[in-house]
């Protein structure tokens, strides 16, 4: 089984697969690279992190100041 990556109506495409980083809006591909997430905003605010922006924030949640952990 292969993932197309082309068309909303492809197997497998990617609209599932990725997240939108919350500060730089890069798209983050879910098993390619780290997302770090907060688990307090996580469900209301969709709070997702790539790892370069994690790092400036020093793994704190800019809206709440919680650790952040890795998905």
């Amino acid at each position: 089984m292969s993932i197309r990556m082309k068309g909303t109506n492809a197997y497998g495409h990617s609209g599932w697969l990725t997240h939108k980083c919350v500060i730089c809006s890069r798209s983050i591909r879910v098993g390619g690279t780290i997302i770090y997430t907060c688990p307090k905003d996580a469900e209301k605010l969709r709070a997702y992190f790539c790892e370069a922006d994690a790092r400036n924030v020093k793994y704190k949640c800019p809206f709440c100041g919680e650790q952040l952990i890795t998905i």
